[in-house]
């Protein structure tokens, strides 16, 4: 098998979606997970992943690549879609100035 008949066949098992739906704590990065790894699959050397095939062991690559993926802080997923998220704050969330707190101590 060459590289694109791998990702093919992995691409119509179904295992990535199940895989990324398991490791990705936000489900509304779903598709963004999944394009994630898809990404860097076809990002491998051709080599790596015929011998990974030959081994029997890309399921095994999948997943550790998804958890890698998903739960590290230093993951261009994490820089592209997770940091941004944590920088919005809301209207809620700003400081308010000590002059408008309430003081209790008459």
């Amino acid at each position: 098998m060459n590289k694109c008949q791998i990702i093919e066949r992995i691409y119509k098992s179904g295992f990535v979606p199940y895989i990324v739906a398991k490791y990705l704590d936000d489900k509304s990065l779903l598709d963004d997970g999944i394009s994630e790894i898809y990404l860097i699959l076809c990002e491998q050397k051709e080599a790596k992943l015929v011998q990974l095939q030959d081994e029997a062991s890309i399921n095994f690559f999948i997943v550790k690549l998804a958890k890698n993926t998903f739960s590290s802080v230093t993951s261009p997923f994490y820089k592209k879609y997770k940091l941004p998220r944590k920088l919005e704050i809301s209207y809620e969330d700003k400081i308010r100035p000590n002059c408008c707190e309430e003081n209790d101590t008459d």
